[in-house]
């Protein structure tokens, strides 16, 4: 604060308040800070928002869980263009890795004073080669959800587990090469090695030598 700052505040006498800072959404006080730390608490710390509208209302914050919820999804909402600019990055990518994993989402009617149950979706995260994940998600663990991501403009190679929706995928398309992930098929290997031990023995000599390979590029090109 400038010397002739204070010096007018001196001689007007009057308390100057600094103007508000742009509203993000109408009628709502809530600034960057404060959405941004709803959102990383709940999706990235799994805070749920019963317990920060108690952390809240311990600070001396009073707020209602309605607002919380409605300042998330609004928050949300805000983030969408990112997410759609991301995907589209990695969609850039000749090599693109995908995997599939089961989430809970909203519960089903119940029965009585029964709470139903919880009903199975799944995320589809998707992994390109600036390294960046988007996580796509879906009421199924069906193929149309990978059409739906690629289609019709994707080419490359596609790195997957061994789920068969992808083998599906990849067999109507000549222009995608399916690869599939030596973890999981190391992992398969060793289920056998002592049905078939030098086989499985001579198999694994071979994925580490693939292994040396990569960390010798990976070294190199870093």
């Amino acid at each position: 604060m400038s010397g002739s700052y204070l010096q007018r505040s001196q001689i007007n006498k009057q308390l100057i308040t600094a103007p508000q800072p742009n509203l993000i959404f109408d009628s709502s006080v809530a600034d960057v800070s404060f959405i941004v730390g709803l959102l990383i608490n709940k999706f990235l710390y799994h805070l749920p928002l019963y317990r920060q509208h108690q952390q809240l209302r311990a600070a001396g914050i009073t707020l209602s869980r309605a607002t919380l919820t409605n300042l998330t999804e609004r928050g949300i909402e805000l983030l969408r263009p990112i997410v759609i600019e991301q995907l589209i990055s990695i969609l850039d990518s000749k090599t693109l890795a995908m995997d599939e994993t089961p989430i809970k989402v909203t519960r089903q009617p119940g029965v009585g004073n029964k709470p139903g149950k919880m009903k199975q979706a799944y995320f589809w995260p998707i992994y390109g080669e600036q390294d960046e994940v988007v996580f796509t998600f879906s009421q199924s663990r069906d193929m149309k959800h990978i059409q739906g991501l690629l289609d019709p403009v994707w080419q490359g190679t596609l790195l997957t587990d061994g789920y068969a929706a992808y083998s599906s995928y990849e067999a109507k398309l000549p222009d995608i090469t399916h690869a599939q992930c030596w973890v999981h098929m190391r992992r398969q290997l060793l289920k056998a090695e002592m049905e078939e031990t030098e086989a499985v023995t001579h198999a694994l000599n071979l994925i580490a030598a693939l292994y040396q390979h990569e960390s010798s590029i990976q070294h190199r090109v870093g």
